[in-house]
């Protein structure tokens, strides 16, 4: 039995004593959940052997078994009958619980050393710190974020949040709170208000910039050279240049951004399918020109591009692609 404790204890279980390194170098130990199946394995593996004739004596200290909490009784058919449920000696402790919907004594502090991802870092930043829910988080669009100090909703100083239900997001996920919010000059108003901690924010643009599978315009500045192709596009129709002719000088130009070289086709089709709506282009915009207001560097352009995306949501097209300024300058007398 000592010497599995020890195994255990190389595989990154607690045991009291000298045990040595883990054997798995350069990797984290395992989990509660992956020592619990290992444990599992080696009883039966040796409860096995013991009923073969091999090391009975071992067999007889693995073959434990323990009383049936609440919880047990719960889950089983008939639980109320039953009066022993198996043990395992070589399995980690069960986590302790203030409550069955809240996470153990410090689990918050371990959970950002283990995780190794962005993504889950986010997550349980955004869940600690914000108090969402998980239909909460899951259910935010990009228009809902606030993440910067007098946002134009008026309606919280400090960044902050707007939980707005949704019954049609594409991954099912919707809050449960429902207040009225609607979508004002490009602006979400209404909606659940929630602020945001600058650990969130540092977690949302870190998440953004290096794991966020965006197919679309990646920042603020793909969107501003997406509204002067747009005026190239007005500019070459106007003058009788055919769409063959502009897509091909468009895709080989050295000014091309190549997040949209791939994508030119697109501006000549009105029914393609979206892949960033206008709301968000004029948010992200936006949100540049604020990150930048205080260094006193003049940006004529992107605030061009930032009135050319407001004029485009306030004439009605706030639900339409962010190529719909193509399409719009068309139409427009």
């Amino acid at each position: 039995m000592r010497d599995l404790r020890r195994y255990m204890g190389l595989l990154g279980a607690k045991v009291a004593g000298p045990h040595g390194e883990p054997w798995r170098a350069g990797k984290r130990p395992y989990g509660r959940s992956a020592l619990s199946t290992a444990a599992a394995c080696l009883k039966g593996f040796y409860v096995h052997q013991a009923s073969l004739g091999v090391n009975r004596e071992l067999g007889d200290q693995l073959a434990r078994t323990r009383l049936p909490t609440q919880a047990d009784r719960r889950r089983q058919f008939l639980g109320h009958l039953s009066r022993e449920l198996p043990a395992n000696p070589l399995a980690p402790p069960a986590a302790r619980r203030r409550h069955p919907k809240m996470l153990p004594e410090g689990a918050r502090d371990r959970l950002p050393g283990v995780v190794s991802t962005a993504r889950d870092r986010l997550v349980i930043t955004w869940l600690s710190d914000g108090g969402f829910r998980v239909g909460e988080l899951c259910g935010l669009h990009f228009a809902d974020l606030h993440l910067r100090e007098d946002a134009g909703c008026g309606e919280c100083r400090a960044p902050h949040v707007h939980v707005c239900h949704r019954a049609g997001n594409p991954n099912r996920a919707a809050a449960k709170t429902k207040p009225d919010w609607s979508i004002e000059d490009g602006t979400v108003c209404g909606g659940l208000v929630k602020r945001v901690s600058p650990a969130m924010v540092h977690t949302y643009f870190e998440y953004l910039t290096s794991e966020y599978p965006r197919p679309g315009p990646g920042h603020g500045m793909l969107l501003v050279q997406l509204a002067v192709i747009a005026e190239t596009l007005r500019a070459g129709l106007a003058a009788g240049v055919d769409d063959a002719t502009l897509a091909t000088t468009l895709r080989e130009s050295a000014m091309m951004p190549a997040g949209l070289r791939k994508r030119i086709d697109v501006f000549f089709d009105p029914d393609h399918a979206g892949w960033f709506s206008t709301v968000q282009g004029t948010k992200d915009v936006t949100l540049f020109l604020d990150l930048v207001k205080g260094s006193g560097v003049p940006l004529p352009v992107t605030e061009a591009a930032r009135d050319a995306y407001r004029q485009v949501v306030q004439d009605g097209w706030e639900t339409h692609d962010v190529t719909a300024l193509v399409e719009y300058g068309w139409r427009s007398p």
